[in-house]
């Protein structure tokens, strides 16, 4: 290992682009904040002063957008107020994130080995959705249209774009990157709640999507993976276990 000012003056890599950034040398780094430790990995640059905000207000950012679409699916939809509101909210407060972390998830060199992770991570988790829909007796003819899928990418790159540049990058700051996965993962599944079967499943996508783009910081191939995952969901089951893929109030309002 070397000393201190040689660790300062040490290039390091961003991980969503070949950009080079150098700790500042004269800038005092806590003992426990090293290159080594998965903080520096999603674009940090740590600071005295990042490490005061970031540990005095741990996940900021992913409490603003949770609170900004937990508000909308518990008491605004009900109120009729239009999705528009809260997703205009959400998409401002993650480009200002990402203006300010320097973070997109958009690697190209991650491309070509994200893709291979997601497929491998994809084709098997579908299979086994759709198995457990022919062993319920649920698979059915979903007639899915091109323009379906034309929606489910978007929709499901841009939930990536919250999860892995927010969310993941945040949790990475508080705990270990194994940790931050799960901490990930369970606040992305907490959204769909109180439906189970998107509990669950956004969960166990969640773990693979975000132990991925830890290793290959590229969400493109994760949208088709979240698109794919969807559609298999739509085709195994029908609209008694899905909940019409509704969630929060909404839900709650089907059992009436």
């Amino acid at each position: 290992m070397g000393s201190r000012s040689e660790k300062a003056n040490r290039p390091l890599r961003l991980l969503n682009s070949g950009h080079m950034w150098r700790e500042n040398a004269s800038a005092k780094v806590p003992a426990d904040l090293n290159e080594n430790d998965g903080h520096d990995r999603f674009g940090d640059s740590p600071t005295n002063t990042e490490w005061r905000v970031r540990h005095r207000l741990p996940c900021r950012v992913t409490l603003a957008i949770l609170a900004t679409i937990l508000g909308y699916t518990w008491v605004l939809e009900p109120r009729g107020v239009h999705v528009g509101v809260p997703a205009v909210i959400v998409v401002a407060i993650t480009l200002l994130n990402g203006l300010r972390s320097g973070l997109w998830g958009l690697s190209p060199k991650a491309l070509l080995p994200a893709s291979r992770a997601a497929a491998l991570f994809t084709v098997p988790a579908a299979l086994v959705v759709l198995g457990a829909g022919m062993a319920l007796g649920t698979l059915h003819d979903q007639a899915a249209s091109l323009r379906d899928v034309a929606v489910l990418i978007p929709w499901g790159t841009a939930q990536q774009w919250l999860l892995q540049t927010v969310v993941l990058r945040e949790a990475s700051g508080l705990t270990s990157p194994r940790k931050a996965i799960v901490v990930a993962a369970a606040l992305f599944a907490v959204v769909h709640a109180p439906n189970p079967l998107l509990l669950t499943m956004t969960f166990a996508g969640a773990l693979g999507w975000c132990a991925i783009f830890a290793r290959h910081p590229n969400i493109l191939p994760l949208g088709v993976s979240h698109a794919i995952a969807t559609l298999a969901l739509l085709y195994a089951f029908d609209d008694n276990l899905t909940g019409h893929l509704r969630i929060g109030h909404a839900y709650l309002q089907l059992a009436r």
